[in-house]
Protein backbone atom coordinates (compact mmCIF):
# COMPACT_ATOMS: atom_id res chain seq x y z
CA UNK A 1 0.00 0.00 0.00
CA UNK A 2 1.37 3.37 -1.03
CA UNK A 3 1.89 5.95 1.75
CA UNK A 4 1.90 9.71 1.32
CA UNK A 5 3.99 12.24 3.23
CA UNK A 6 2.17 14.60 5.55
CA UNK A 7 2.84 18.38 5.62
CA UNK A 8 5.58 19.42 8.05
CA UNK A 9 7.19 22.71 9.03
CA UNK A 10 10.05 24.19 7.00
CA UNK A 11 12.50 23.29 9.77
CA UNK A 12 12.17 19.58 9.10
CA UNK A 13 12.49 17.28 6.09
CA UNK A 14 11.32 13.66 5.99
CA UNK A 15 12.55 10.89 3.78
CA UNK A 16 9.73 9.11 1.96
CA UNK A 17 9.54 5.42 2.88
CA UNK A 18 6.88 2.75 2.78
CA UNK A 19 6.24 2.87 6.54
CA UNK A 20 5.58 6.38 7.95
CA UNK A 21 6.89 5.35 11.37
CA UNK A 22 10.32 4.76 9.81
CA UNK A 23 10.57 8.21 8.20
CA UNK A 24 13.81 9.90 9.20
CA UNK A 25 13.89 13.48 10.37
CA UNK A 26 16.72 15.69 9.12
CA UNK A 27 16.84 18.68 11.43
CA UNK A 28 18.55 21.67 9.84
CA UNK A 29 21.74 22.86 11.47
CA UNK A 30 21.54 26.08 13.40
CA UNK A 31 22.81 29.02 11.41
CA UNK A 32 25.93 30.83 12.55
CA UNK A 33 25.34 34.14 14.34
CA UNK A 34 25.39 37.17 12.06
CA UNK A 35 28.51 39.32 11.94
CA UNK A 36 29.41 42.60 10.19
CA UNK A 37 25.74 43.50 9.77
CA UNK A 38 24.95 46.94 8.37
CA UNK A 39 24.73 49.37 11.31
CA UNK A 40 22.12 51.51 9.52
CA UNK A 41 19.84 48.50 9.05
CA UNK A 42 20.22 47.49 12.71
CA UNK A 43 19.63 51.03 13.92
CA UNK A 44 16.47 51.47 11.84
CA UNK A 45 15.17 48.04 12.88
CA UNK A 46 15.51 48.90 16.58
CA UNK A 47 13.92 52.32 16.06
CA UNK A 48 10.96 50.71 14.29
CA UNK A 49 10.48 48.28 17.19
CA UNK A 50 10.58 51.05 19.80
CA UNK A 51 8.51 53.68 17.94
CA UNK A 52 4.91 54.01 19.17
CA UNK A 53 3.71 56.71 16.78
CA UNK A 54 2.39 55.11 13.56
CA UNK A 55 3.31 58.11 11.42
CA UNK A 56 6.94 58.13 12.53
CA UNK A 57 7.08 54.34 12.31
CA UNK A 58 5.99 54.46 8.66
CA UNK A 59 8.70 57.04 7.95
CA UNK A 60 11.32 54.74 9.48
CA UNK A 61 10.02 51.76 7.49
CA UNK A 62 10.21 53.83 4.29
CA UNK A 63 13.75 54.94 5.13
CA UNK A 64 14.87 51.35 5.68
CA UNK A 65 13.16 50.26 2.47
CA UNK A 66 14.96 52.95 0.44
CA UNK A 67 18.26 51.99 2.09
CA UNK A 68 17.74 48.35 1.07
CA UNK A 69 16.73 49.28 -2.48
CA UNK A 70 19.89 51.35 -2.90
CA UNK A 71 22.00 48.43 -1.70
CA UNK A 72 20.20 46.19 -4.20
CA UNK A 73 20.81 48.74 -6.99
CA UNK A 74 24.53 48.76 -6.18
CA UNK A 75 24.80 44.97 -6.46
CA UNK A 76 22.92 45.13 -9.77
CA UNK A 77 25.67 47.44 -11.02
CA UNK A 78 28.27 44.95 -9.81
CA UNK A 79 26.50 42.04 -11.56
CA UNK A 80 25.75 43.85 -14.82
CA UNK A 81 27.20 42.33 -17.98
CA UNK A 82 26.78 43.95 -21.38
CA UNK A 83 28.68 44.32 -24.62
CA UNK A 84 31.46 46.89 -24.53
CA UNK A 85 31.54 47.10 -20.69
CA UNK A 86 34.15 45.69 -18.34
CA UNK A 87 33.91 45.83 -14.53
CA UNK A 88 36.88 45.97 -12.17
CA UNK A 89 36.25 45.74 -8.42
CA UNK A 90 38.97 46.15 -5.82
CA UNK A 91 39.42 46.17 -2.06
CA UNK A 92 42.09 45.96 0.62
CA UNK A 93 42.39 42.84 2.73
CA UNK A 94 42.75 43.35 6.46
CA UNK A 95 46.36 43.93 7.52
CA UNK A 96 48.27 40.65 7.92
CA UNK A 97 50.81 40.81 10.80
CA UNK A 98 54.49 39.91 10.48
CA UNK A 99 55.83 37.94 12.21
CA UNK A 100 52.88 35.65 13.00
CA UNK A 101 53.88 33.61 16.05
CA UNK A 102 51.97 31.33 18.45
CA UNK A 103 53.66 33.16 21.34
CA UNK A 104 51.19 35.02 23.60
CA UNK A 105 53.48 38.06 23.78
CA UNK A 106 52.46 38.95 20.20
CA UNK A 107 49.12 40.09 21.64
CA UNK A 108 50.88 42.95 23.45
CA UNK A 109 53.44 43.78 20.77
CA UNK A 110 53.14 45.89 17.64
CA UNK A 111 54.10 44.14 14.41
CA UNK A 112 54.81 44.94 10.79
CA UNK A 113 51.92 44.63 8.35
CA UNK A 114 51.55 42.98 4.97
CA UNK A 115 49.21 44.83 2.55
CA UNK A 116 47.12 43.10 -0.12
CA UNK A 117 45.04 45.13 -2.59
CA UNK A 118 43.08 42.64 -4.68
CA UNK A 119 41.51 43.56 -8.02
CA UNK A 120 38.93 41.34 -9.73
CA UNK A 121 38.27 41.82 -13.45
CA UNK A 122 34.69 40.92 -14.35
CA UNK A 123 31.25 41.04 -12.76
CA UNK A 124 30.35 39.36 -9.48
CA UNK A 125 28.82 36.46 -11.44
CA UNK A 126 32.08 35.56 -13.18
CA UNK A 127 34.35 32.78 -11.93
CA UNK A 128 37.40 33.84 -9.93
CA UNK A 129 40.36 32.35 -11.77
CA UNK A 130 43.96 33.51 -11.53
CA UNK A 131 43.52 35.21 -14.90
CA UNK A 132 40.87 37.49 -13.36
CA UNK A 133 42.21 38.07 -9.84
CA UNK A 134 45.28 40.27 -9.28
CA UNK A 135 46.84 40.81 -5.85
CA UNK A 136 48.95 43.97 -5.47
CA UNK A 137 51.19 43.27 -2.47
CA UNK A 138 53.76 45.12 -0.37
CA UNK A 139 54.87 45.46 3.24
CA UNK A 140 54.37 48.37 5.60
CA UNK A 141 57.98 49.50 5.37
CA UNK A 142 57.61 50.15 1.62
CA UNK A 143 54.49 52.29 1.11
CA UNK A 144 51.57 53.80 2.97
CA UNK A 145 48.16 52.20 2.58
CA UNK A 146 46.75 55.34 0.98
CA UNK A 147 45.36 56.89 -2.20
CA UNK A 148 48.78 56.90 -3.92
CA UNK A 149 48.89 53.12 -3.61
CA UNK A 150 45.33 52.69 -4.89
CA UNK A 151 45.73 55.18 -7.76
CA UNK A 152 48.97 53.51 -8.90
CA UNK A 153 47.42 50.03 -8.82
CA UNK A 154 44.27 51.18 -10.65
CA UNK A 155 46.34 52.92 -13.33
CA UNK A 156 48.49 49.79 -13.74
CA UNK A 157 45.50 47.45 -14.03
CA UNK A 158 43.71 49.72 -16.53
CA UNK A 159 46.88 49.79 -18.62
CA UNK A 160 47.30 46.01 -18.70
CA UNK A 161 43.73 44.72 -19.19
CA UNK A 162 42.59 43.43 -22.57
CA UNK A 163 40.62 46.34 -24.03
CA UNK A 164 39.51 44.62 -27.25
CA UNK A 165 35.92 45.66 -27.96
CA UNK A 166 35.70 47.63 -24.71
CA UNK A 167 34.21 51.13 -24.76
CA UNK A 168 33.21 51.66 -21.12
CA UNK A 169 34.99 50.75 -17.89
CA UNK A 170 33.32 50.47 -14.48
CA UNK A 171 35.42 50.60 -11.30
CA UNK A 172 33.79 49.42 -8.06
CA UNK A 173 35.24 49.99 -4.58
CA UNK A 174 34.16 50.84 -1.05
CA UNK A 175 33.68 54.47 -0.01
CA UNK A 176 36.85 54.85 2.06
CA UNK A 177 37.77 58.53 1.66
CA UNK A 178 41.48 58.13 2.36
CA UNK A 179 41.96 55.35 -0.20
CA UNK A 180 39.29 55.10 -2.91
CA UNK A 181 36.74 57.92 -2.87
CA UNK A 182 38.87 61.01 -3.41
CA UNK A 183 40.13 63.37 -6.11
CA UNK A 184 43.47 61.51 -6.25
CA UNK A 185 41.99 58.30 -7.70
CA UNK A 186 39.65 60.32 -9.92
CA UNK A 187 42.63 62.30 -11.19
CA UNK A 188 44.59 59.12 -12.00
CA UNK A 189 41.59 57.66 -13.86
CA UNK A 190 41.14 60.93 -15.76
CA UNK A 191 44.79 60.90 -16.79
CA UNK A 192 44.49 57.32 -18.05
CA UNK A 193 41.26 58.09 -19.96
CA UNK A 194 42.98 61.01 -21.66
CA UNK A 195 45.76 58.71 -22.86
CA UNK A 196 43.41 55.98 -24.20
CA UNK A 197 41.20 57.41 -26.92
CA UNK A 198 39.49 54.07 -27.64
CA UNK A 199 37.71 54.20 -24.25
CA UNK A 200 34.74 56.57 -24.15
CA UNK A 201 34.04 56.69 -20.39
CA UNK A 202 35.04 55.47 -16.94
CA UNK A 203 32.44 55.07 -14.18
CA UNK A 204 33.41 54.80 -10.51
CA UNK A 205 30.71 53.23 -8.32
CA UNK A 206 30.66 53.23 -4.52
CA UNK A 207 28.33 51.13 -2.33
CA UNK A 208 25.78 52.01 0.30
CA UNK A 209 27.47 52.09 3.70
CA UNK A 210 27.30 48.63 5.28
CA UNK A 211 26.57 46.80 2.01
CA UNK A 212 30.00 46.59 0.40
CA UNK A 213 30.55 42.84 -0.06
CA UNK A 214 32.53 42.37 -3.28
CA UNK A 215 34.21 39.53 -5.22
CA UNK A 216 37.56 40.32 -3.58
CA UNK A 217 36.06 39.43 -0.19
CA UNK A 218 35.57 35.85 -1.38
CA UNK A 219 39.29 35.65 -2.10
CA UNK A 220 40.13 37.11 1.32
CA UNK A 221 38.08 34.41 3.03
CA UNK A 222 40.05 31.67 1.26
CA UNK A 223 43.40 33.31 2.08
CA UNK A 224 42.60 33.91 5.75
CA UNK A 225 41.33 30.35 6.18
CA UNK A 226 44.69 29.01 4.98
CA UNK A 227 46.72 31.47 7.05
CA UNK A 228 44.83 30.54 10.23
CA UNK A 229 46.16 27.00 9.87
CA UNK A 230 49.77 28.23 9.81
CA UNK A 231 51.27 28.55 13.29
CA UNK A 232 54.29 30.60 12.27
CA UNK A 233 54.87 33.10 9.46
CA UNK A 234 58.13 35.03 9.56
CA UNK A 235 58.70 36.12 5.95
CA UNK A 236 56.41 38.02 3.53
CA UNK A 237 57.07 35.39 0.86
CA UNK A 238 55.14 32.86 2.95
CA UNK A 239 52.02 35.03 2.70
CA UNK A 240 52.70 35.70 -0.98
CA UNK A 241 52.85 31.94 -1.63
CA UNK A 242 49.40 31.49 -0.06
CA UNK A 243 47.90 34.35 -2.07
CA UNK A 244 49.50 33.10 -5.30
CA UNK A 245 47.45 29.89 -5.11
CA UNK A 246 44.31 31.82 -6.09
CA UNK A 247 45.61 35.13 -7.49
CA UNK A 248 48.21 36.59 -9.82
CA UNK A 249 50.83 38.34 -7.68
CA UNK A 250 51.94 41.86 -8.62
CA UNK A 251 54.57 43.35 -6.33
CA UNK A 252 54.15 47.05 -5.69
CA UNK A 253 57.34 48.98 -6.32
CA UNK A 254 58.85 46.49 -8.79
CA UNK A 255 56.09 45.04 -11.00
CA UNK A 256 53.87 48.08 -10.45
CA UNK A 257 55.58 51.45 -9.82
CA UNK A 258 53.95 53.49 -7.06
CA UNK A 259 53.77 57.17 -7.99
CA UNK A 260 53.07 60.35 -6.07
CA UNK A 261 49.64 60.98 -7.55
CA UNK A 262 48.56 63.06 -4.56
CA UNK A 263 51.02 65.91 -5.10
CA UNK A 264 50.56 65.93 -8.87
CA UNK A 265 46.75 65.86 -8.80
CA UNK A 266 46.50 68.43 -6.00
CA UNK A 267 48.56 70.87 -8.10
CA UNK A 268 46.05 70.63 -10.97
CA UNK A 269 42.62 69.68 -9.58
CA UNK A 270 40.51 71.81 -7.24
CA UNK A 271 39.79 70.62 -3.72
CA UNK A 272 36.59 68.53 -3.59
CA UNK A 273 34.91 71.15 -1.36
CA UNK A 274 35.01 73.50 -4.39
CA UNK A 275 33.37 71.01 -6.77
CA UNK A 276 29.78 71.91 -7.82
CA UNK A 277 28.43 68.64 -6.38
CA UNK A 278 27.96 66.96 -3.01
CA UNK A 279 31.12 64.90 -3.24
CA UNK A 280 30.65 62.83 -0.06
CA UNK A 281 27.06 61.94 -0.98
CA UNK A 282 27.82 60.93 -4.59
CA UNK A 283 27.49 57.22 -5.34
CA UNK A 284 28.82 57.40 -8.89
CA UNK A 285 31.33 59.48 -10.84
CA UNK A 286 31.33 59.39 -14.65
CA UNK A 287 34.46 60.55 -16.47
CA UNK A 288 34.41 61.63 -20.13
CA UNK A 289 36.87 63.50 -22.30
CA UNK A 290 36.15 67.18 -22.85
CA UNK A 291 35.81 68.75 -26.30
CA UNK A 292 38.79 70.87 -25.30
CA UNK A 293 41.94 68.93 -25.93
CA UNK A 294 43.81 67.71 -22.85
CA UNK A 295 40.95 67.75 -20.35
CA UNK A 296 38.36 65.43 -18.80
CA UNK A 297 34.92 66.31 -17.41
CA UNK A 298 33.54 64.64 -14.26
CA UNK A 299 29.86 64.12 -13.47
CA UNK A 300 28.78 63.19 -9.94
CA UNK A 301 25.55 61.28 -9.33
CA UNK A 302 23.80 60.90 -5.99
CA UNK A 303 21.84 57.83 -7.10
CA UNK A 304 22.42 54.55 -8.92
CA UNK A 305 19.48 54.71 -11.32
CA UNK A 306 19.01 58.46 -11.82
CA UNK A 307 21.30 60.52 -14.07
CA UNK A 308 20.61 64.14 -13.20
CA UNK A 309 24.13 65.53 -12.68
CA UNK A 310 26.08 67.79 -15.01
CA UNK A 311 29.60 67.08 -16.27
CA UNK A 312 31.99 69.82 -15.12
CA UNK A 313 35.64 70.79 -15.32
CA UNK A 314 37.26 70.35 -11.88
CA UNK A 315 40.71 71.67 -12.79
CA UNK A 316 42.17 74.88 -11.45
CA UNK A 317 42.28 77.99 -13.63
CA UNK A 318 44.54 77.69 -16.70
CA UNK A 319 45.24 74.01 -15.94
CA UNK A 320 44.05 70.68 -17.35
CA UNK A 321 44.33 66.94 -16.72
CA UNK A 322 47.20 66.59 -19.19
CA UNK A 323 49.39 68.53 -16.72
CA UNK A 324 49.19 65.67 -14.19
CA UNK A 325 52.64 64.05 -14.32
CA UNK A 326 53.29 61.98 -11.14
CA UNK A 327 56.81 61.05 -10.06
CA UNK A 328 57.81 57.56 -8.94
CA UNK A 329 58.10 57.21 -5.17
CA UNK A 330 60.85 55.52 -3.18
CA UNK A 331 60.02 52.04 -1.88
CA UNK A 332 61.34 52.79 1.61
CA UNK A 333 58.98 54.43 4.10
CA UNK A 334 59.86 55.63 7.59
CA UNK A 335 58.15 53.65 10.36
CA UNK A 336 57.32 54.51 13.93
CA UNK A 337 60.45 53.97 16.03
CA UNK A 338 58.45 52.50 18.91
CA UNK A 339 56.92 49.92 16.57
CA UNK A 340 60.36 48.94 15.31
CA UNK A 341 61.54 48.53 18.89
CA UNK A 342 58.53 46.30 19.63
CA UNK A 343 59.30 44.11 16.62
CA UNK A 344 62.94 43.83 17.68
CA UNK A 345 62.00 42.85 21.25
CA UNK A 346 59.45 40.33 19.97
CA UNK A 347 62.05 38.60 17.80
CA UNK A 348 64.56 38.64 20.65
CA UNK A 349 62.14 37.08 23.16
CA UNK A 350 60.92 34.39 20.78
CA UNK A 351 64.10 33.45 18.89
CA UNK A 352 66.78 34.52 21.38
CA UNK A 353 69.56 37.12 21.34
CA UNK A 354 71.11 35.60 18.19
CA UNK A 355 67.98 36.03 16.03
CA UNK A 356 70.01 38.26 13.67
CA UNK A 357 72.03 35.20 12.58
CA UNK A 358 68.95 33.16 11.62
CA UNK A 359 68.66 33.20 7.77
CA UNK A 360 64.85 33.13 7.73
CA UNK A 361 64.76 36.37 9.78
CA UNK A 362 67.01 38.35 7.43
CA UNK A 363 63.96 40.35 6.28
CA UNK A 364 63.63 42.03 9.70
CA UNK A 365 67.35 42.69 9.94
CA UNK A 366 67.21 44.46 6.56
CA UNK A 367 64.18 46.51 7.62
CA UNK A 368 65.76 47.63 10.90
CA UNK A 369 69.03 48.52 9.14
CA UNK A 370 67.32 50.60 6.45
CA UNK A 371 65.11 52.37 9.00
CA UNK A 372 68.00 53.45 11.23
CA UNK A 373 69.00 56.19 8.77
CA UNK A 374 65.47 57.51 8.20
CA UNK A 375 63.90 60.29 10.29
CA UNK A 376 60.92 59.41 12.45
CA UNK A 377 57.54 60.10 10.78
CA UNK A 378 55.83 63.24 12.04
CA UNK A 379 52.52 61.49 12.61
CA UNK A 380 50.59 58.39 11.60
CA UNK A 381 47.63 59.01 9.33
CA UNK A 382 44.49 56.89 9.34
CA UNK A 383 43.62 56.19 5.71
CA UNK A 384 40.65 53.92 6.38
CA UNK A 385 37.84 56.27 7.40
CA UNK A 386 34.78 55.41 5.32
CA UNK A 387 32.44 58.16 4.18
CA UNK A 388 29.17 57.67 6.08
CA UNK A 389 27.11 60.45 4.44
CA UNK A 390 23.82 59.33 2.85
CA UNK A 391 21.47 61.56 0.86
CA UNK A 392 17.94 62.03 2.23
CA UNK A 393 15.90 61.33 -0.90
CA UNK A 394 13.40 58.70 -2.05
CA UNK A 395 15.23 58.08 -5.32
CA UNK A 396 17.40 54.99 -5.72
Amino acid sequence: MESYPIPVTNRYARKRQRNPENWKKNVMKKLSPKTDVCSVCLQLTEKIKAEQDNGKKNELITEKRIHSLRAKAFFEKLREQCEGLITISFDFQKNLPLPKLPDQITYYSRQLYFFNLTMVVGSSNDSLGKDRVFAYCCTENQFNKDSNLVASAVYHRLTHIDKTGIRNIRLVADGCGGQNKNCIVLGACSKWLLENQNISSIELVFPVTGHSYMPADRQFGIIEKKIRKMDTIVHPDEITDVISETSTIIKLGSDCPVKDWRSSVKSVVKDTTSWPMKFKECKRFILKRSKKEGNVLIRGELFYKSDVGKAVNVCQKHKNIAMIVPQTMSDIKALNKNKLQDVKMLLKKHFGDDWVDIPTLSFYNDVLSSQSELPAPSHETNYCDEVLVETSDLRV
